[in-house]
């Protein structure tokens, strides 16, 4: 009887993520992610926080990181259809 008990609650458990799973991804839509990267030039490394801090404010920015020694930025974007 407890192993009847076991298997029902497994069951109903799996079927409780499944469903939460099916309605998570009939939901979302997909997006466009572009992949950015490019070299930079500063003059300081105040302009490099201000754009570092800009990158991450923006909404369409998923990641941006700024190497300070190569000089380069690595963005990726989020629901943008293009990027220029």
């Amino acid at each position: 009887m407890r192993l009847l008990y076991s298997l029902l609650l497994l069951f109903v458990l799996m079927l409780h993520s499944f469903y939460g799973v099916s309605q998570q991804t009939a939901t979302t839509k997909p997006s466009t992610t572009f992949f950015v990267q490019c070299m930079v030039n500063f003059d300081s490394n105040e302009q490099a926080t201000l754009v570092t801090n800009q990158l991450n404010s923006n909404p369409y920015v998923k990641i941006s990181r700024l190497d300070y020694k190569t000089k380069t930025a690595f963005i990726i974007t989020k629901d943008v259809e293009s990027v220029s």
